[in-house]
C-alpha cells in the first residue's frame, strides 16, 4: 500500500507497475481518458493510470488531466479504468494507481494466449523466454489455474473448520444426553425407594405420636 495527500484527503491506494497493453491483456476496460502508449513518450516516466476507487477517493469526478504527487514527483493522471481485484475476491476492490515505470524490477510477466492450444501455447512461452533470458529458470502458470488453487486451500480450510464443528457439536449433544441418562437413572431409584419405603411409612405414621 502507498499513502500520501491529494488536497486536503489522505490517499492509500496500491501502487501497480504495468507495461503497455496490460488493460487489452488482462481484460480491463477503460472508462475515461486513454491507455498508456509508446505515442506518448511521457507515459514511461510521469504518467498514471486510475481505478474508480481511486478516483473516488481523490474526490474526482473526471480526474483526468489532474495531477497527483506521491513523492517529489508529480503524475499526471491519463485514464481511468474499471475496478479489478488484485487479491481475493472475498475483498473489497481497493484503490489502485498504474504506473509504466521502465527502471523497476518485473516481478512476473503475464502473457494471453490462445485458450485452444494450451499446452502448445505454454511450450512457445518457454522457448521465447529461454532465449531471452537463457540464466533464469522458467516458472510458468495459468492464471485460471492459480486462482483456483488460492480458493481450493479457501475450501479446505473450510471443510476443516465445518468439520471441527460438527465435532464440537455432536461431543455436545453426547454431553447434554449423558446428563439426561444420569439424571434419569437418579430419578429412577428415587421412585423405587419411594415405593417401597412408602407403604411402611405410610403403616408407622400412627406410632409417630406414641414414640415422641
Amino acid at each position: 500500500m502507498f499513502g500520501f495527500q491529494y488536497g486536503k484527503r489522505d490517499i492509500t491506494c496500491d501502487w501497480l507497475r504495468i507495461d503497455i497493453d496490460y488493460l487489452k491483456t488482462m481484460g480491463i476496460k477503460l472508462l475515461q481518458g486513454r491507455d498508456f502508449s509508446p505515442a506518448f513518450s511521457t507515459d514511461s516516466s510521469s504518467s498514471v493510470l486510475i481505478t474508480q476507487s481511486m478516483a473516488k477517493a481523490l474526490g474526482e469526478a473526471n480526474p483526468v488531466g489532474k495531477f497527483i504527487k506521491p513523492d517529489d514527483k508529480e503524475y499526471q493522471i491519463v485514464g481511468v479504468v474499471s475496478d479489478f481485484n488484485l487479491y481475493s475476491l472475498h475483498q473489497e476492490a481497493k484503490p489502485i494507481t498504474l504506473q509504466m515505470q521502465s527502471n523497476w524490477p518485473i516481478s512476473y510477466i503475464l502473457v494471453r494466449v490462445n485458450p485452444q492450444n494450451l499446452t502448445g501455447a505454454m511450450e512457445t512461452v518457454k522457448s521465447v523466454w529461454k532465449t531471452i533470458a537463457p540464466k533464469q529458470e522458467f516458472i510458468g502458470s495459468f492464471l485460471d489455474a492459480n486462482t483456483e488453487r488460492w480458493y481450493r486451500k479457501e475450501q479446505r480450510l473450510s471443510t476443516i473448520f465445518s468439520s471441527a464443528a460438527g465435532i464440537a457439536i455432536l461431543l455436545s449433544c453426547m454431553g447434554l444426553f449423558s446428563i439426561a441418562l444420569i439424571a434419569i437413572q437418579q430419578r429412577t431409584k428415587e421412585i423405587g425407594v419411594r415405593k417401597v419405603l412408602g407403604p411402611a411409612f405410610r403403616a408407622l405414621w400412627p406410632c409417630f405420636p406414641k414414640i415422641f
